[in-house]
């Protein structure tokens, strides 16, 4: 089967885990991305095309100004060059394949298959929560009452009320008709799809409350390359740490973009150092954020217990740090970095990530979740950790075994497999 993955950049992670699908026998993938960095894809994430076993192709990308959709120009012509079996998108491109007669004309003359690739957590919710959410938002416009004032100023205050409200009932229904038209659209597209592959099983609820048959939806939940992974870190076990022994470093791996709260991890460091001196983080990343945590750090005088280490993608540099810490700690969103940390044998700190956590941090086991955005159970867990270092490293080797054991690239490679089959051979076995 020819696969054409059709993404929104070429990245070292991902890229990881597709040359493993590309390994699986009678599978050949074509990767096409944006030729430009200038694109669809978040700002700081990190691209490369080294080390790929499959074809990468750079196509122009453009965007649609009156939908805000993400399309390829060329992509009818290079669909029908390569004459793909399955097309593997996301969000950024379904809309502009969908909505493109040409396209879909191509696709049905060709008989490809489009799987439909998501988490989905925020960004997607049920049906009715949309609707429910949207009409919310009308109701909380609601203007206030004049009957405070004096009689003929109350009274001329509260016709032009009424105006008002006439007006904004106007207005408010044609908001909702194009919101449901939007909404429509949406649910037409998800079952435009002949599959649909996702990180976690919320994915059930919410594409079934659009009719998307059950049968059509794959949970791959989500892992880096545990195989390189794991083969790294018995290269480096023997080999001298990158840092000293310290078990009061947390360190912290992610783009520095505000939604990773980093800066509550910096708050942790300053309120904690006084009872624990040799309290360390280490922050791996780069991004926006990056210069604003550094005055951060310097404003509350823990410049020097805060290390910003940069951009780490070597897998050997990259486990070191790791494997010279005691805790991994996630303040805000992410998914992808909470595997890193567990291969490495780590116990996890985290609160709402992306969704995929709830399947590898098991409260008390491997890891302890905070409430959200609440510095203070954020620190009392990782004072938790600091007053019990069995227990630390204890969580630690339940991380490795649940990479193991549950979920890592082969459990992702089998979803995705799954899905492949269940399009070319039409059959229901989810």
């Amino acid at each position: 089967m020819k696969i054409l993955f059709l993404f929104q950049g070429a990245t070292h992670y991902y890229n990881l885990i597709t040359s493993q699908i590309n390994n699986q026998p009678g599978v050949e993938i074509v990767y096409v991305f944006p030729a430009s960095k200038d694109n669809s894809i978040w700002q700081g994430v990190f691209q490369t095309q080294e080390g790929v076993n499959f074809q990468l192709v750079g196509l122009e990308e453009m965007q649609d100004t009156s939908t805000g959709n993400y399309y390829f120009p060329e992509l009818d012509k290079f669909i029908l060059e390569t004459r793909p079996d399955i097309i593997l998108t996301t969000e950024a491109h379904i809309n502009g394949i969908f909505l493109d007669k040409k396209i879909r004309a191509i696709l049905k003359q060709l008989h490809i298959k489009i799987i439909l690739k998501s988490i989905p957590f925020e960004n997607i919710k049920k049906y009715e929560d949309h609707i429910r959410e949207f009409k919310n938002k009308l109701n909380d416009n609601l203007l206030p009452s004049f009957n405070s004032m004096p009689g003929f100023v109350s009274k001329w205050m509260n016709l032009l009320k009424l105006n008002l409200l006439y007006k904004k009932f106007y207005l408010d229904r044609r908001a909702f008709k194009k919101y449901l038209a939007d909404l429509t659209l949406q649910k037409d597209v998800f079952n435009f799809v002949d599959a649909h592959v996702n990180y976690i099983d919320k994915a059930y609820d919410i594409f079934e409350s659009y009719d998307v048959p059950k049968d059509k939806i794959f949970i791959t939940y989500n892992s880096p390359d545990t195989d390189l992974y794991f083969s790294v870190k018995k290269k480096i076990e023997n080999e001298p740490a990158i840092l000293p022994v310290n078990r009061f470093r947390i360190i912290h791996l992610s783009r520095l973009v505000e939604w990773k709260r980093v800066d509550m991890l910096i708050n942790a460091v300053a309120n904690l150092k006084k009872e624990f001196p040799a309290m360390e983080l280490l922050i791996i990343g780069n991004g926006p954020e990056k210069d604003k945590l550094m005055e951060q750090a310097v404003n509350l005088q823990v410049s020097e217990s805060v290390k910003f280490i940069g951009g780490v993608y070597d897998p050997e540099l990259l486990g070191k740090y790791l494997m010279s810490s005691s805790i991994y700690t996630l303040a805000g969103m992410g998914g992808l970095s909470i595997n890193d940390a567990m291969i490495f044998g780590l116990p996890v700190i985290c609160s709402v990530c992306d969704g995929t956590e709830k399947y590898l941090v098991k409260e008390g086991y491997n890891g302890l979740y905070f409430e959200k955005g609440n510095q203070n159970s954020l620190e009392l867990k990782i004072k938790y950790l600091f007053d019990n270092p069995d227990t630390c490293v204890k969580m630690g080797q339940h991380s490795v075994q649940i990479i193991k054991d549950e979920i890592n690239i082969h459990t992702v490679v089998e979803g995705y497999m799954k899905a492949f089959n269940y399009v070319l051979q039409g059959n229901n076995q989810a």
